[in-house]
């Protein structure tokens, strides 16, 4: 059994009662038959969030451009296509914390983490979002320019954790964290 990999700066959310929390469970084929429910959930989320800072005007947009990139990113790897995907914010003081997770195929570990050990790595992530912005619109299906302009716009820090929680069943879980300072949205 795969033992779960934490890879960056993850912080546990269960242990802050304190912050305002939000969470949503969410049927990923149900997501996928309606995908403008994606942009629902995340203005939704957005507009929740930012109503505790009415003098920032931007917050709710940038919010909901983070949301959605990160749910869309969850339905697409989930696996099998009947699970659900978990999906909380939290907000604490100067930070919001987006936590999504999802079940993901036992094959998708390896290459979940090696994009994770990127993702995590800020050089690489400035050449890589540079290349790909530079690349005369030739985009890829999966180009990773969203994950990239939510670390270089909004100055996320993101965090992975991979594989099989300890006391849970069988299948691996990919989740990703994106913690943002308010100031920076």
């Amino acid at each position: 059994m795969l033992k779960e990999q934490v890879i960056g700066n993850n912080i546990d959310i269960q242990e802050d009662r304190r912050a305002i929390n939000l969470s949503f469970s969410l049927p990923a084929m149900e997501v996928m038959s309606f995908w403008s429910r994606c942009g629902l959930i995340a203005n939704f989320g957005a507009s929740y969030m930012a109503v505790a800072h009415p003098s920032k005007k931007n917050i709710a947009n940038s919010l909901s451009f983070i949301l959605n990139e990160l749910l869309e990113n969850a339905v697409k790897y989930a696996y099998p296509r009947d699970s659900i995907i978990e999906l909380v914010l939290l907000h604490h003081e100067d930070y919001i914390l987006i936590d999504i997770s999802n079940p993901i195929n036992q094959d998708q570990v390896k290459s979940l983490s090696g994009m994770a050990n990127n993702l995590i790595d800020l050089d690489w992530v400035n050449d890589t979002y540079i290349d790909l912005l530079t690349a005369s619109g030739k985009s890829t299906e999966k180009s990773g320019i969203g994950l990239l302009t939510i670390i270089n716009y909004y100055q996320a820090d993101l965090s992975f954790r991979i594989g099989v929680p300890a006391g849970e069943g069988e299948t691996p879980q990919f989740t990703i964290q994106a913690k943002m300072n308010i100031e920076e949205l």
